[in-house]
C-alpha cells in the first residue's frame, strides 16, 4: 500500500509489521522474494530499454484475474491501465499476485477491490448516474475497453440513455480480412501481421469482436436493449493492387475470401443473434460511393478528424503506435502520416454509414489509434468505443 495510509504509522517498519500481520506484501525485499519464489520475476539487467518491464509475467499473470487491468512501456516508462486499488490506494504487485493465486484455487480473496479505481470511477460517473444498466456498461467498458476520452464519453453516455429508453439501436464495427500473421512471444505485441495471405476464417481483429459479442448481447437482453449488430468487412481493401499483390490474389479471389470468412464469423455466434455480416461498401453502396471521394479530399487537406479536437500529442502517439505496421508493410523509410493519410478516409465513411444506423454505437476492433478517424466527416461527435488490444 502506498501514499497516505504509510502515514498513518510512525515509521515504515511499523507500516511493514502491520502490512505483514494483515496477511499483505509490503513493497521491498519481501515483495521481490515472493515474485521471485513464484517465478513471477525477471533477473535480468536493463529490461526497460528492451521494453520489457522486470515483472512482465506477473504482470502478464494479473491480466488473467482483474478484468481490465492492462501496462504498456512508452519511451522507457511504464503505463498502467485500470491498475487495482483499495479504499483508493494502489496494492503492490506482489499483494495483486497473492489475491490472484487465491482465486486461482477458488479461495476467497484477501483483498476488497474498489469496483472502480477513483481515476476510472471519474470518468465512468456519467454512465453510473443512468443506474444498473450504465453501471454494467462501465464494467463492460473497463474490462475490455479503452475508455471514451472527455469529448467522446458524452456520446456514448447518450447512445446508452437513448437505448434504455428503449430505442431500436445500432452495434456496428468494421473487421480487417484473415490476413497471415504470427505469434511473436513478446506480451506487447503478441501477434504481427505478416501479409504474405489471406485465409478464410476468423481473422485477428474479427477474433476480438467474436469474444464480445455474446458478453455485449447478454448485457442488452439483461437491460431489454432492443439492438441488431451489423460486423461489416473491409472489401474496400481489394481496390488497392498492392494489396493484391502482396497477399497472391486476384480481386474476384480476394473478395470470395471475404465471403468464407463472413461466413465463418457468423458461424461462430449464437444463431438466435441478430446479426449481419455484409462488406463494408454495401451497408450503403450509393453513400459509399459518394462520400470515400470527399473523405479522401479531406484528409488529403490534413483534416483527417472534423470536429474532433486532434492535438499534436495525440497525432504524434498514434504515429508511433502504427510505425511497425507500416514499416513492415513498405519498409523502413515509409511516411507514417501519409499512410494515415490514405487509410484515413475509409474510417471517415464509416462514421457516415453509422449516423445512417438508428442510434448506433460503433466498436472498433483493430488498432485503437484509428478511432479518431471515425470522427473525420460529419458536425457531431459519434459514440466510438475501441477494444484495448495490443498493435499487430
Amino acid at each position: 500500500m502506498k501514499g497516505r495510509e504509510m502515514k498513518l504509522f510512525a515509521t515504515r517498519q511499523a507500516w511493514r509489521e502491520y502490512m505483514i500481520s494483515m496477511g499483505r506484501i509490503p513493497s521491498g525485499d519481501a515483495a521481490r522474494e515472493f515474485l521471485q519464489s513464484k517465478n513471477l520475476r525477471n533477473m535480468e539487467e536493463n529490461l526497460i530499454s528492451q521494453g520489457i518491464h522486470r515483472h512482465a509475467p506477473a504482470l502478464e499473470f494479473l491480466k488473467k484475474y482483474y478484468p481490465g487491468f492492462d501496462w504498456r512501456i512508452e519511451t522507457g516508462i511504464v503505463i498502467y491501465e485500470n491498475y487495482p486499488t483499495v479504499g483508493g490506494q494502489e496494492p503492490t504487485l506482489a499483494d495483486l499476485v497473492a489475491n490472484a493465486l487465491r482465486i486461482s484455487i477458488d479461495q476467497p480473496p484477501l483483498l476488497q477491490l474498489d469496483p472502480f479505481p477513483p481515476r476510472i470511477l471519474k470518468r465512468v460517473r456519467p454512465l453510473l448516474a443512468l443506474g444498473n444498466a450504465g453501471k454494467a456498461f462501465a464494467q463492460f467498458l473497463v474490462q475490455h475497453c479503452i475508455l471514451p476520452n472527455s469529448q467522446v464519453m458524452p456520446a456514448v453516455v447518450e447512445w446508452l440513455r437513448r437505448a434504455i429508453a428503449g430505442e431500436a439501436s445500432t452495434f456496428f464495427t468494421v473487421v480487417c480480412p484473415d490476413y497471415s500473421y504470427r505469434i511473436t512471444g513478446d506480451p506487447q505485441r503478441p501477434y504481427e501481421y505478416t501479409f504474405t495471405g489471406i485465409g478464410t476464417g476468423v481473422g485477428l481483429v474479427a477474433q476480438r469482436i467474436v469474444g464480445l459479442l455474446p458478453e455485449f448481447w447478454e448485457f442488452c437482453t439483461t437491460y431489454n436493449i432492443s439492438i441488431r449488430f451489423v460486423v461489416a468487412i473491409g472489401d474496400d481493401e481489394a481496390d488497392s493492387q498492392e494489396t493484391l499483390r502482396r497477399v497472391g490474389e486476384t480481386r474476384e479471389s480476394f473478395l470470395q475470401k471475404l465471403r468464407l470468412s463472413q461466413a465463418a464469423f457468423a458461424q461462430a455466434l449464437p444463431i438466435e443473434m441478430p446479426l449481419t455480416t455484409p462488406f463494408v461498401t454495401e451497408v450503403s453502396p450509393k453513400l459509399w460511393r459518394t462520400i470515400l471521394p470527399q473523405a479522401v479530399a479531406v484528409a488529403k487537406r490534413g483534416s483527417l478528424t472534423g470536429v474532433y479536437t486532434f492535438t499534436a500529442q495525440e497525432q504524434q502517439r498514434i504515429e508511433m503506435a502504427r510505425a511497425s505496421l507500416y514499416r513492415r508493410w513498405y519498409g523502413d523509410e515509409v511516411n507514417v502520416r501519409g499512410c494515415l493519410v490514405e487509410q484515413a478516409p475509409s474510417y471517415m465513411v464509416s462514421g457516415c454509414l453509422l449516423d445512417m444506423m438508428p442510434n448506433a454505437l460503433y466498436l472498433g476492433g483493430d488498432s485503437s489509434a484509428m478511432a479518431p478517424f471515425v470522427q473525420g466527416l460529419g458536425t457531431r461527435i459519434r459514440s466510438v468505443i475501441y477494444v484495448r488490444a495490443k498493435e499487430y
